[in-house]
């Protein structure tokens, strides 16, 4: 078996409630708020080495991801979890080329900022300038192709 092991810091997202807005007709549609984002992460992640899977391969490769979300101290009992992660997940699936089903192990978590073991060097952008410029989460994945 080969793994592929990857590790980086992103932005947080934006909460689920700036992510889409009601259309009048019905319906939702994304904000500039998570296009800005997405834009940002499709960067960020052009720049860790992920695999690239062939599109109409068989797949059996498989994937396990690690996230711990560091937050200022007040937002560490606000913040849910669950709808920040989802688009991360999405957007790494797209670019690997493989779909999130595949995931056989998926572990998430959230820590006080202050307890952070490293400092990034998050970039002030417009997105996270407007956001949290600190927060962030830090992503470790392990990739498995059984060849």
């Amino acid at each position: 078996m080969v793994a592929t092991y990857r590790t980086f810091v992103i932005p947080l997202p934006p909460t689920d409630n700036h992510l889409y807005f009601n259309l009048p007709n019905g319906g939702r549609a994304p904000t500039s708020k998570f296009k800005d984002y997405m834009k940002e992460i499709e960067v960020i992640l052009s720049t860790v080495g992920l695999p690239k899977l062939a599109q109409g391969t068989k797949l059996k490769t498989t994937w396990k991801a690690h996230f711990i979300c560091y937050l200022e101290k007040k937002n560490v009992w606000k913040s849910d979890l669950s709808n920040r992660f989802k688009i991360v997940f999405d957007k790494i699936a797209k670019t690997i080329g493989i779909d999130d089903r595949y995931v056989t192990f998926y572990q998430a978590s959230k820590e006080k900022l202050e307890n952070c073991p490293v400092k990034p060097d998050i970039k002030k952008t417009q997105l996270n300038a407007d956001i949290q410029s600190k927060e962030h989460i830090y992503v470790r994945l392990i990739i498995e192709d059984p060849c």
